[in-house]
């Protein structure tokens, strides 16, 4: 059975689960952490949540470099993390240009020991919601959805020009309009289970294509 390395935000601890589910005859999923861990402040990366493209690298660069990871396929996210607005400080998170060069790094040292990967897109942020007073005083995280559109059209850029897959859940989520969201940023079960389901039938997909490719 083949291993597939699970590193995103905290979308990816909500559907990893069903993920495993979804892919358990085909491959045993890994995560950077514990899930548990990770589910108990979604907002605050712990366990298996991956956090920004600066920690995600800083991850890579230890299980990677230390040769503690084997695996045939990565499956990789960062950037909602990433845009958080620090208000009083007028500064995101990871700056537009550093992420860029995070994530230029990361696919460099993923290529650099031979192992494939899949980019996911970020979801959206609905800006009412995430913005309103209520959520702004209970998490104190702003976020915009134009700056979710900016850092995915720069992941794009550099995952085309890297020859790397990329599954878009944004726009796979985006349909299901606001009633898919149970909190600020974060999804309802239900959408959790299809966004597995999306993921892991692409997944299968693209493997397939890449025995006939080795076959041929």
């Amino acid at each position: 059975m083949e291993k597939l390395f699970v590193i995103g935000d905290s979308i990816s601890c909500h559907y990893g689960p069903f993920l495993k589910e979804y892919l358990a005859e085909r491959y045993e999923c890994l995560f950077k952490g514990e899930l548990t861990e990770a589910l108990k402040n979604l907002d605050v990366p712990s366990g298996a949540n991956g956090g920004d493209s600066k920690m995600v690298l800083e991850s890579f660069i230890d299980i990677l470099d230390r040769g503690k990871l084997k695996c045939d396929l990565i499956l990789l996210n960062c950037g909602l993390h990433d845009i958080k607005l620090i208000e009083e400080e007028n500064r995101y998170q990871i700056s537009f240009e550093d992420y860029k060069n995070n994530l230029i790094k990361i696919i460099k040292l993923i290529k650099s020991h031979g192992i494939d990967a899949i980019w996911v897109r970020t979801t959206k942020v609905i800006d009412e919601i995430h913005n309103s007073p209520e959520n702004k005083k209970l998490n104190k995280i702003v976020r915009h959805n134009a700056d979710v559109l900016k850092y995915n059209k720069a992941a794009d850029s550099i995952m085309s020009d890297n020859n790397i897959k990329s599954i878009d859940l944004y726009t796979f989520t985006e349909k299901f309009g606001t009633e898919a969201y149970c909190d600020h940023v974060h999804f309802y079960e239900w959408i959790r289970k299809r966004q597995a389901e999306f993921i892991a039938k692409y997944i299968i997909k693209a493997q397939k294509l890449l025995t006939r490719k080795g076959n041929k």
